[in-house]
């Protein structure tokens, strides 16, 4: 099969529009903000299956992506980042059983948040079988107006 070329990006075709209002603001400039939280884990409280609240989403925003930063875990435990409706929403965290961090990207940031939105880790796999800290930073895209 041969390589392709010419091809062109979404935003890229709507910028060479005669029209350019047609372009979503926030998917063509914007703000990368960063939100941090952290929560403390120990083998009495993480058992596969727990689900904590990391932080909130405003409306408006795109989420690009995690970085996660966690203390050693003695069992191997697996993690989803979602909301409310979908554990796994925006993305998967693999096997935290040593001290590590990880690079998320999300699974849909071409997706707006339109309503203000928890995000919720739930862990699976194990009992985490330790204490420690656990780090996430969150991605966004705000729109350039956009204020805090």
């Amino acid at each position: 099969m041969a390589a392709s070329t010419g091809l062109k990006g979404v935003n890229y075709t709507l910028n060479a529009n005669p029209f350019p209002d047609s372009l979503r603001n926030a998917m063509f400039g914007g703000k990368v903000m960063a939100k941090v939280d952290s929560i403390a884990f120990d083998a009495s409280n993480w058992d596969s299956g727990t689900t904590f609240y990391m932080g909130r989403l405003p409306k408006g925003c795109f989420v690009l992506g995690f970085q996660v930063y966690s203390g050693a875990m003695t069992n191997a435990v697996t993690m989803s980042i979602g909301d409310g409706s979908t554990a796994a929403r925006f993305g998967a965290i693999t096997t935290l059983a040593s001290a590590s961090k990880q690079t998320i990207p999300c699974t849909d940031p071409t997706t707006e948040i339109v309503t203000e939105t928890d995000i919720l880790i739930t862990t699976g796999g194990a009992n985490c079988g330790a204490t420690g800290t656990f780090i996430l930073i969150t991605y966004l895209l705000v729109p350039e107006n956009w204020t805090v």
